[in-house]
């Protein structure tokens, strides 16, 4: 129980440096490379988009796995990631 606790904060924290650096990257990247390297970092930001949104789900079923008190900590994150 307490693994599944730390293993969600841990997923938490991810997503959320995943969600602030990834806006960042989009536009440092396309402003000062060329068109050949801004394909491959389109590629790179699709991937990077996937990888959020997995760890999304994650979370998702992880809050699941945890007892019912815990659906309120679901509900705080969903309305806290949709405000952000």
């Amino acid at each position: 129980m307490l693994l599944l606790l730390l293993l969600l904060l841990l997923l938490l924290l991810l997503l959320l440096l995943l969600h602030y650096y990834l806006p960042t990257t989009i536009t440092t990247t396309t402003t000062i490379t060329t068109t050949t390297t801004t394909t491959t970092t389109t590629i790179l930001l699709l991937l990077l988009r996937l990888l959020l949104l997995l760890l999304r789900l994650l979370l998702l079923l992880l809050l699941l796995l945890l007892d019912y008190y815990y659906y309120y900590l679901l509900l705080f994150l969903l309305i806290f990631y949709y405000l952000t």
